[in-house]
């Protein structure tokens, strides 16, 4: 009997356990179809091209043959840990109907399956599976959007050479990146309303078409796009008033004067080629406010290029469809130049499939509060005294009053009173609430050119469901980190958990995650449409081989940490309050250039995480404003602070506005005259030579000023010739952190006989007093040879650095 008893309970537990597994613990992603009047079909990107590491668009089309349906159109794609996102909108779809849905998911992976569903009631409702294969761009091509009547005359767009970026640039044998373009049809249908969904476009082409059918929300998401790093090309000539009807609301605020017909002479200058014959055509005369104009032919502008945030629009006054352009031998070439010179430089690169995933931003927006943690010392001295107490202080009192039997009684007890009490006094140190880390980058041309990006983090001290919802005027886009997805993963049924829902309501974009981990990374994009920013007042000259002058603070905040960043040194200046003012002779510390820097941070051994926060969020400005190692062609000063206050956006999670921490970095381009009562003096590092020839075993890095390997230079410095130079000077340095100083025989050239003069250049600075006899229109050439490193410790040879004091004519 007792056996018979205890197998019926076997039975209970195990029926039990079997009642739970089918029960399931979320879901099913794979659910079939159960309304067969509801069809759905799916397309995925333009003409089915998509790239990885973009947001792909999911086209999605729904027939309705039965009954009203409201619910919810998802798409679930897996991720790594058994778990699956969405991306969600509302459906509304009477019956009987028909309607076209474009939704833009992020994809990271090749050859994933995605299950497009619609749920009424919080039921599937009706589903497919699609598999993402076919249609991968390689890493070397750019995607064109042709938006035209006629696209077979523009599908010359096809397989377009494009010259992207040096991958041994500075170094005399450049190494060009060819990149190819691929063509495809867009039409007012598969242009989504939100930019996203147009992500994995690089250039987008508008000729003969009538823009006006475009909707406001499609023209908002094209202006968006453009703005995020991208290229939109307008070809107008007779077709201008279709082409350009969209853009009347100040986007392109331009003068239109009329069609004119012209001898297009610019057309072969700009491609160095009169062999291909001159065309004749009818041409556009337009007026860009703030545009440069890259062609012309006497005051009529041909084609203008107007920068526009992070992308550039290139409108030519010619169509580009039509005869005589489209017939034109050089018509390619002249293209493949015009792109290849004007694409911003992130569209030039190569293979960067999860560009966000960033070490330095996840070290930053991944930050404790310092003002949470709890103070050390504090800690220890608390330990200190448990230990007393609980040890010998407690251990002699018992021993007094001969109690030492209750100290199993009263240990527990002790350590039970100094848990509570050390639980009560770190109240204030505990973070109990989701907070949000801020971190964004401003680059200020000027008043009217304030090009600012924001980050921004949700983190959540304890396991959470979070529901964030994005501040008035801020698009929030997940940022997705390319490590947490699976390669050639499907929706397979140990897909289960729900990781990320985003839910697209109209203009507003909310992100709902499930069962968080305590404080788990939660990345966003923060694109805020305006930032409204004062100038920096400043005033920097060079005088008497210093920096002299005086910067204002005339914004709303404190800066910190402020920094001159020069072509020729760094200076670090300190605080600066609102509204005060800095004399920056009170220099901290002058560095040579920015490896100097940050190599200053990251070779401290009592570097505190403050700093290496602080040396991360300038190395993301730097990597920005594309300056890093000082080239030949970074001739501007800008003035660098932060902010701990700049941004007032709140994000909401679950209902409430979350406390932020901010870190704002900001660039302010300023000027620094080296001209005083007719005195003129550069110091040493501003000028910098341009390379006549080379010989022997090894390279010349142009713009660092690095030799590398065995070798012979002839470099000319350029001046401006209204200048009289009085003194030159020349001195012999580490100008790199792994550079080291020159070593080798080293000569200018002597204009009067006509022959280079060796120079000793082991000791101190040369001071050449005597100076026109080596100044020729302008110019002074100098001669290196030798340059092999003697050290052998494998570092290149630094060129001598010139400086030069005179008055002007």
């Amino acid at each position: 009997m007792k056996y018979r008893g205890n197998k019926k309970v076997i039975l209970f537990i195990c029926a039990f356990i079997f009642l739970l597994m089918c029960a399931g613990n979320g879901k099913d992603v794979s659910a079939e179809p159960i309304d067969e009047d509801v069809e759905i079909t799916v397309e995925y990107g333009f003409d089915g091209r998509y790239k990885i590491g973009n947001n792909i668009p999911i086209f999605i089309e729904v027939k309705n043959r039965n009954k009203d349906i409201e619910g919810e159109l998802q798409i679930k794609f897996p991720t790594t840990r058994n778990q699956y996102n969405i991306y969600s909108q509302e459906i509304n779809l009477p019956k009987e109907s028909k309607k076209n849905f474009i939704i833009a998911i992020p994809f990271m992976d090749i050859s994933n399956e995605i299950e497009v569903l619609i749920e009424q009631n919080n039921k599937p409702l009706a589903g497919t599976k699609v598999r993402i294969e076919n249609g991968r761009l390689l890493q070397n091509q750019k995607l064109v959007g042709v938006l035209s009547e006629d696209f077979s005359s523009l599908s010359y767009f096809n397989n377009i050479k494009i010259q992207g970026n040096d991958l041994n640039k500075g170094l005399s044998n450049s190494n060009i990146i060819e990149l190819d373009t691929v063509a495809v049809k867009l039409t007012k249908d598969n242009i989504g309303e939100n930019y996203k969904s147009l992500d994995a476009l690089d250039i987008l082409v508008i000729d003969n078409f009538d823009t006006s059918v475009l909707s406001r929300n499609q023209y908002g998401a094209i202006k968006e796009w453009v703005e995020s790093g991208k290229v939109l090309v307008i070809g107008t000539g007779s077709n201008y008033s279709k082409t350009l009807s969209l853009f009347k609301d100040g986007f392109i605020n331009a003068e239109i004067v009329g069609t004119e017909t012209k001898t297009l002479n610019s057309l072969n200058k700009y491609i160095d080629d009169d062999s291909t014959g001159t065309l004749n055509g009818e041409v556009l005369n337009i007026n860009i406010k703030d545009s440069e104009v890259l062609l012309k032919e006497g005051n009529t502008p041909i084609v203008s290029k107007l920068s526009k945030k992070d992308g550039v629009i290139i409108l030519s006054g010619i169509d580009l469809g039509i005869e005589p352009f489209i017939g034109w031998r050089s018509r390619d070439v002249f293209i493949s130049k015009l792109i290849s010179s004007n694409m911003p430089n992130v569209l030039k690169e190569v293979g960067n499939e999860g560009r966000q995933n960033n070490y330095n931003l996840n070290n930053i927006l991944n930050t404790v509060p310092k003002e949470k943690l709890p103070n050390i010392r504090n800690i220890s001295i608390l330990f200190v005294v448990y230990i007393m107490i609980i040890g010998p202080l407690g251990y002699f009192v018992l021993k007094k009053f001969n109690k030492r039997d209750y100290i199993w009684v009263t240990v527990p007890l002790m350590a039970l009173a100094f848990s509570l009490f050390i639980y009560v006094i770190g109240s204030t140190t505990r973070i109990n609430k989701p907070f949000s880390n801020l971190f964004s980058i401003t680059i200020m041309e000027d008043k009217d050119d304030i090009d600012t990006k924001v980050y921004s983090s949700i983190i959540s001290p304890s396991k959470n469901n979070l529901y964030v919802e994005e501040p008035e005027g801020v698009d929030l886009e997940f940022i997705n980190d390319p490590n947490e997805y699976n390669r050639n993963t499907g929706l397979k049924e140990e897909n289960k958990k729900l990781n990320l829902k985003v839910i697209y309501d109209g203009n507003k974009t909310y992100f709902e995650f499930q069962d968080m981990k305590p404080f788990k990374l939660n990345s966003f994009n923060f694109n805020k449409k305006d930032v409204a920013l004062n100038e920096l007042k400043s005033n920097l000259k060079f005088k008497e081989g210093k920096l002299q002058g005086e910067i204002v603070n005339t914004l709303d905040t404190d800066l910190e940490s402020l920094y001159i960043i020069s072509p020729f040194s760094i200076y670090e200046l300190g605080d600066l309050k609102k509204g005060d003012t800095l004399d920056v002779k009170n220099v901290i510390k002058e560095y040579k250039n920015i490896n100097d820097l940050t190599r200053s941070f990251h070779m401290n051994p009592n570097a505190t995480n403050n700093d290496r926060n602080k040396i991360s969020q300038l190395e993301i400005l730097f990597e920005r404003m594309n300056i890093y190692g000082q080239n030949e062609n970074d001739q501007n000063t800008y003035i660098i602070g932060s902010s701990k206050d700049m941004i007032k956006d709140k994000i909401k999670v679950n209902g409430n506005e979350v406390v932020t921490y901010q870190n704002n970095i900001i660039a302010f381009k300023s000027n620094i005259s080296f001209i005083e009562d007719g005195i003129v003096e550069y110091p040493y590092g501003l000028l910098k030579p341009s390379l006549d020839n080379k010989l022997g075993q090894g390279d010349y890095d142009e713009g660092r000023g690095a030799i590398y390997g065995n070798m012979s230079l002839n470099l000319t410095y350029k001046i401006k010739e209204d200048i009289n130079i009085d003194i030159i000077r020349f001195k012999n340095t580490e100008s790199l952190d792994y550079s080291s100083s020159f070593n080798g025989n080293f000569y200018i050239l002597n204009i009067d006989e006509d022959k280079y003069e060796k120079m000793d250049i082991s000791g101190a600075d040369i001071n050449i007093d005597n100076s026109s006899r080596y100044v020729k229109n302008g110019q002074i050439k100098v001669r290196l040879e030798n340059s092999e490193n003697k050290n052998n410790d494998g570092r290149p040879s630094s060129v001598p650095l010139m400086s030069i004091k005179g008055g002007m004519k």
